[in-house]
């Protein structure tokens, strides 16, 4: 199944913001009749974020997936070519 767009979150040390961002794309409405995905790419957190993305992870409602990368070379640069390619679609 063709995925039309990609939200990518290139994330370090975000534990105090991931949740609400999560929160957030959980509860969108009109995105019924699209095939999306989120991925969350967290760029080597010395904090809780991976706990708190694989906790949404698991209780992820819809019908897009979130799906959870480490990206352990530090940097922007590296996290965002992590989305890129981990990202199906175009």
């Amino acid at each position: 199944m063709l995925i039309d767009f990609t939200v990518a979150i290139p994330t370090y040390n975000s534990e105090d913001r991931l949740a609400k961002i999560l929160s957030r794309l959980q509860t969108q409405i009109g995105v019924e009749n699209l095939n999306w995905q989120v991925i969350i790419v967290d760029n080597n957190s010395q904090d809780s974020t991976a706990k708190i993305a694989l906790e949404y992870q698991a209780n992820w409602i819809k019908p897009g997936a979130l799906k959870y990368y480490l990206e352990p070379r530090q940097g922007a640069a590296f996290a965002r070519m992590r989305a890129i390619k981990e990202a199906s679609s175009d």
